[in-house]
């Protein structure tokens, strides 16, 4: 299967491109937006054998696969995160957290090359920022800012509401979120 690629270049008004985004990780999510406003969100499926824990990069494709046609043009955003010394709460980041981040990165790209789709990588600064929705200070929890994107998103997109009612939906908030930044900015 083959999905036509939308290279992220200004098509013309009223677009049939169907946005995709990822925030990736382990608590991330997938969400899409079609062209008449419908969307959804799922969490990123997870393997796990007993022995190990990570992204299904499969799951991932399956999910693609039921939510975008072959012949329907399409845009894959995706968060670019990158490893850090320290994480969010200012707590250093673990070797296996680093290594969890890079690995899921890594499924995702093939996942993508996969599907033929490109990536368009956009920082979590760029696409909260449209928002407003990045800390208010540096002694702000990083839990603060994530609900506020579980509240926008819930107003942006009230037919989702029961997949965004509990706090751990933040991620799902968040591709939601980047899905609606790539509408309006990259098309």
């Amino acid at each position: 299967r083959r999905w036509r690629v939308h290279a992220g270049l200004a098509p013309a008004a009223g677009s049939g491109v169907i946005i995709v985004a990822i925030d990736p990780g382990m608590k991330g999510a997938i969400a899409h937006i079609w062209p008449n406003g419908t969307a959804g969100v799922a969490d990123l499926p997870i393997f796990d054998d007993g022995l190990d824990r990570r992204l299904d990069g499969r799951g991932i494709y399956d999910q693609l696969l039921a939510w975008i046609p072959p012949s329907e043009p399409c845009m894959l955003v995706v968060e670019d995160v990158r490893v850090r010394n320290t994480g969010n709460d200012n707590a250093r980041n673990t070797t296996h957290s680093q290594t969890s981040l890079i690995r899921g990165r890594g499924i995702i790209e093939g996942v993508a090359s996969v599907a033929r789709l490109r990536i368009n990588w956009v920082t979590p600064q760029k696409w909260k920022n449209h928002f407003s929705l990045k800390r208010e200070s540096e002694d702000e929890k990083p839990s603060v800012t994530k609900a506020r994107s579980l509240v926008m998103a819930r107003r942006m997109f009230p037919a989702l509401e029961h997949d965004l009612r509990l706090a751990k939906h933040d991620g799902r908030a968040e591709a939601l979120l980047m899905a609606r930044w790539a509408q309006v900015t990259l098309l």
